[in-house]
């Protein structure tokens, strides 16, 4: 059973939880093209892994010695969060790049996957062809755009998905396809295990996880629900283990470009020997921030004492806390409820904040617009 800790030594007062138990004012308006993105989530992982069996890769694919890949922003999250729970299970080295080149150990032995949701990320179709140039064993991830016409224009293997089931079209809600497009690429190139048991694992969990976070489970019985309203009002600090740093790298993203929150995250063991220090100025700190932990029956009996006592060091010094347990033991499992766990909350979030349009991105779009000026 999966348990949800409210904050210790919370003063706030409480925050109206009656949208959140209103399912149906909450996915409808500019909410509605959102909430069917997350209900889809399962369509989307499914539909990439039956589009799986008849993807293949030549045979001298699985003869790589590392495995790099380039992903941006959403469509680098899959990435990220395979690296961390699976660590222990990949064939080869596996290294995650946001750069417009390639690291210079990529070479003919290298398989190199540039996954961009839309297939427009200039940084990724860049570095494919830095890949190319360097002769690597090229794959290309994405719906469509110039990634996937440099790819084919140098006769590399494509793997490319029609998001049907992701009406929002951002990447961060359509990380079913990009996540598991990328799994089913390692699993041809053997490089991580892509068999019908663990895809069913994974099913499973997406379904399981769905039932416990959704729309029409109330605020009291609901973790997702319960947290989003502790993080509402307050700067967040994520922590978690090497095992789930991916899960809460995806859930800072979602939470700052839907919630249009602020969200960070630290990792376990690392933190511990610097930022507790850092945690006296400035003085109201304390105040204005709630610390998120999230543990995993995967994490070692060390890490799982680290928590404990850095959780301790937080709450000793004013800090209010909450933290997550996931229930999954099983890395395919765990991969599905996270996943559902961290959109769940950022949406719940989302409703509190009252955002007009979750999925609209207004300030990186502005970004992206000054970046294209004069090229």
């Amino acid at each position: 059973m999966t348990k949800a800790n409210r904050p210790a030594k919370s003063a706030r007062p409480s925050v109206a939880k009656n949208i959140l138990d209103d399912a149906a004012t909450l996915t409808s308006g500019t909410f509605s093209s959102y909430a069917q993105s997350i209900l889809n989530l399962s369509k989307q992982c499914n539909q990439v892994i039956d589009d799986a069996a008849r993807f293949e890769l030549p045979a001298s694919f699985q003869q790589a010695h590392a495995t790099i890949i380039n992903g941006m922003g959403g469509s680098g999250l899959g990435a990220d969060i395979l690296q961390s729970v699976f660590s222990d299970r990949m064939k080869t080295p596996f290294t995650l790049t946001h750069d417009y080149t390639v690291p210079s150990i990529v070479g003919p032995q290298t398989l190199f996957i540039a996954c961009s949701y839309s297939g427009g990320t200039e940084e990724t179709v860049a570095s494919l062809e830095h890949a190319v140039q360097r002769q690597a064993k090229v794959v290309a991830i994405a719906s469509g755009g110039k990634l996937v016409a440099a790819a084919r224009q140098h006769n590399a293997p494509v793997f490319q998905f029609e998001p049907r089931f992701n009406p929002s079209g951002q990447p961060r809600l359509g990380l079913g396809y990009t996540l598991t497009a990328l799994w089913a690429v390692l699993g041809k190139a053997d490089v991580l295990p892509f068999g019908s048991h663990d895809t069913g694992q994974f099913s499973a969990a997406l379904a399981a996880a769905q039932a416990q976070f959704g729309f029409e489970v109330p605020a009291e019985k609901n973790p997702a629900k319960l947290l989003a309203q502790e993080m509402h009002g307050r700067q967040i600090l994520v922590i978690a283990a090497p095992q789930l740093t991916g899960h809460a790298h995806t859930f800072a993203n979602q939470c700052n470009e839907s919630a249009k929150h602020y969200v960070t995250y630290a990792t376990l063991p690392e933190l511990n020997h610097h930022l507790l220090e850092g945690l006296v100025n400035p003085p109201k700190l304390a105040k204005q921030m709630l610390v998120v932990f999230l543990t995993s029956p995967m994490y070692p009996p060390r890490i799982q004492k680290r928590f404990g006592i850095t959780r301790e060091v937080f709450e000793k010094q004013g800090f209010p806390t909450f933290q997550y347990d996931a229930a999954s033991s099983d890395p395919f499992a765990l991969t599905g409820e996270m996943l559902q766990f961290g959109s769940y909350t950022s949406f719940y979030l989302a409703a509190l904040n009252h955002v007009a349009d979750p999925n609209a991105i207004p300030w990186v779009d502005y970004f992206k617009a000054q970046l294209a000026k004069g090229n």
